[in-house]
């Protein structure tokens, strides 16, 4: 399963607004021009990043957002608005990286189903190659026995892996 992209998710969007908050403490208390300089590059660095993250949820309204932080030590109404937008782009990080999840999860399910059904048809060809060198054993006990070869440690599970995949030879 791959992994979601990291800077996208809620947790990089927080850790990009607290960075965000520190580089405008660095800034403010900067003693030389050259590290105001380092602090402003930095902080256009990682307003870009808001930005562009905001921008996927909301086309257009990255900048907004930028100016509601810059903003929102004004007044109330300006700290009310930046809390209201910050959380609902939390909420969306959230909502989104559930659902790739959910969509990663589907895929990995699907792409075990097709392994599973392979490996139960490859036994079934082993169980009829055995089953003609008519090696003696009863059916049960060739089918459990090419189960247990393969790693399988449940009887049951090796006979109805077999008979799976005789049932999708005869299809």
């Amino acid at each position: 399963m791959a992994k979601a992209d990291p800077k996208y998710s809620a947790a990089a969007f927080g850790r990009l607004l607290a960075k965000l908050v520190d580089l405008y403490v660095a800034r403010s208390e900067a003693e030389s021009t050259e590290a105001a300089a380092k602090a402003e590059a930095q902080i256009a660095k990682v307003e870009a990043q808001i930005k562009e993250i905001y921008d996927l949820m909301s086309p257009g309204f990255g900048e907004r957002f930028i100016l509601l932080f810059r903003k929102q030590r004004c007044s109330p109404e300006d700290a009310a608005a930046y809390l209201e937008q910050r959380n609902h782009i939390l909420v969306w990080l959230g909502e989104s990286s559930a659902a790739k999840r959910r969509r990663e999860i589907v895929e990995a399910r699907q792409v075990s189903a097709a392994s599973r059904a392979n490996r139960d048809r490859r036994w079934a060809e082993e169980f009829i190659r055995k089953k003609n060198l008519s090696t003696g054993l009863s059916d049960t006990e060739l089918m459990a026995g090419i189960g247990k070869s393969h790693g399988l440690k449940s009887q049951s599970a090796a006979i109805e892996a077999v008979k799976r995949g005789l049932k999708a030879l005869k299809a």
